[in-house]
C-alpha cells in the first residue's frame, strides 16, 4: 500500500481529471483495470460556466500530443453534476474517489463553496484545479501563487478534507517551490499547456475539424513529461508523501522516471483518452512488476540548486567502428570536433539505427 495524503492506495497509478472520468461508467472502467484512484471531471461555479458559449469539444493527435479546444461550460460540469458524478460513482466503486473544482481568487467564496459541497458528498480528497486562476500579466504571477496557496491551506482546514493544489506549467516550478515550501498541502501535476491550434501544412486550415480560423487551444501528451520532470523533481522533497506527478505518462518508463524523481504516484489522462483504457491495467501490471524499486523515495541525487552540472572524473571511448563495420555515430553534426575527440554527448547510441553504439566508460 502507498500512503498518499492520507490516503492508502494499492498501487502508484491515478486516473487524472478528463473526459475518463466525467461519467459513472468510465469511473467504473478505470476501476475495473485496477487503477488506485480517480480524479474526477473538475466543477465550476456558475459564473465561471454562464461566461462562455458552448463550444463542442474538438482533439487533434499529432505526434503523440493531445491538443484540445472546448469551452469552459463544455469542459466544466455544473456543482450539482459533480454532487451526483461524485456520489453514484461511491457507490459504484471501492477505490478512492478524488473530486475537482475550478475558481479563481476572484470569487474565492463560490470555490470555497464548491469544494465543501464535494467534500459534503464524499470525496475522499480534494484537487483544486487551478487553470484559471493564473494571471496573465507576469508582474502578478509570484503575488497570486502565493494568494493561491494561502487559499487551498483555508480552503484544506475548512473542509476537513486533504487538498491537491493542481499546478499548470503557468506556474513556474521555482515559483511554486517557494508558495507551497512549509505547507501540508498536496500537489497534482500537470495541467495541459496553452498553445497555438496547429495548422494542416496541406490546406492551410486549422487542423481541428469543424474550426474555421486558428487561435489559442489546450496542448497535453508527450509535450509535458520534461516539464513533469522538472516540477516532481524541484517539489519532490517538500511535498513528500503528497505529489501525484503527471503529464505524458504513455510508457511504465515515464511512470518509473517520475516516481524515482520524487513524486508519490502518478496520474495519467491523454493515454487513456487516446489508447482506451486498456493502457490502465497495463500499466498497473507492470508497475506491480517493478515493485521493488524504492520508487516514492526522494532519491538523494537530485540537486537543490537550479543548474545542474556532470559529474567529472568520467572517460569515454568512443567505438567509431561498430560490430556491423560502419561509424556508430553515423556522422551526426556532434561528432564533427576539429580535434577529433569524443564529447560523450550520446547521441550516436540513441540514434544508431541497429543499436550498436556504444561507450566505454573509465574512471579516473
Amino acid at each position: 500500500m502507498i500512503e498518499f495524503h492520507g490516503l492508502q492506495l494499492k498501487n502508484p497509478l491515478v486516473v487524472a481529471s478528463c473526459p475518463a472520468t466525467e461519467t459513472v461508467r468510465n469511473v467504473s472502467r478505470c476501476a475495473d483495470q485496477g487503477c488506485a484512484a480517480v480524479i474526477l471531471k473538475s466543477v465550476a461555479p456558475d459564473h465561471m460556466r454562464r461566461n462562455t458559449t458552448f463550444t463542442p469539444r474538438r482533439m487533434f493527435w499529432q505526434d503523440r500530443i493531445l491538443y484540445m479546444l472546448s469551452s469552459t461550460r463544455r469542459e466544466f460540469l455544473s456543482c450539482e453534476d459533480g454532487e451526483r458524478l461524485l456520489s453514484q460513482s461511491k457507490q459504484e466503486v471501492d477505490i478512492p474517489i478524488i473530486a475537482s473544482a475550478a475558481g479563481s481568487l476572484d470569487h474565492a467564496e463560490e470555490w470555497l463553496e464548491a469544494l465543501s459541497r464535494l467534500a459534503s458528498s464524499g470525496a475522499d480528497l480534494l484537487q483544486m484545479d487551478t487553470f484559471y486562476a493564473i494571471p496573465s500579466n507576469p508582474d502578478l504571477l509570484r503575488h497570486t501563487i502565493a494568494q493561491l496557496a494561502a487559499f487551498a491551506v483555508q480552503a484544506q482546514q475548512s473542509c476537513k478534507k486533504g487538498i491537491l493544489l493542481k499546478l499548470s506549467p503557468d506556474i513556474p516550478a521555482d515559483t511554486a517551490y517557494t508558495a507551497l515550501k512549509g505547507t501540508n498541502l498536496g500537489v497534482s501535476l500537470l495541467d495541459s499547456i496553452r498553445c497555438g491550434i496547429p495548422v494542416n501544412p496541406t490546406t492551410g486550415n486549422p487542423a481541428f475539424r469543424g474550426v474555421s480560423a486558428p487561435g489559442r487551444c489546450r496542448a497535453a501528451g508527450k509535450i509535458l513529461y520534461p516539464l513533469a520532470l522538472l516540477y516532481t523533481q524541484r517539489l519532490g522533497g517538500i511535498a513528500a508523501g503528497r505529489l501525484c506527478a503527471g503529464g505524458g505518462v504513455f510508457t511504465i518508463d515515464d511512470a518509473v522516471g517520475l516516481l524515482a524523481s520524487g513524486a508519490t504516484c502518478i496520474q495519467i489522462a491523454s493515454a487513456v483518452c487516446v489508447y482506451g483504457f486498456d493502457i490502465i491495467g497495463t500499466l498497473v501490471s507492470a508497475l506491480h512488476q517493478r515493485a521493488e524499486l524504492p520508487l516514492s523515495a526522494q532519491p538523494s541525487w537530485i540537486p537543490q540548486a537550479t543548474e545542474t552540472t556532470v559529474l567529472p572524473g568520467h572517460v569515454y571511448s568512443c567505438h567509431k567502428e561498430a560490430p556491423c563495420g560502419q561509424p556508430a555515430c553515423i556522422k551526426t553534426i556532434m561528432c564533427d570536433r576539429e580535434d577529433g575527440e569524443c564529447e560523450a554527448c550520446g547521441l550516436c547510441i540513441d540514434v544508431c539505427p541497429l543499436g550498436n553504439a556504444y561507450f566505454e566508460e573509465k574512471r579516473l
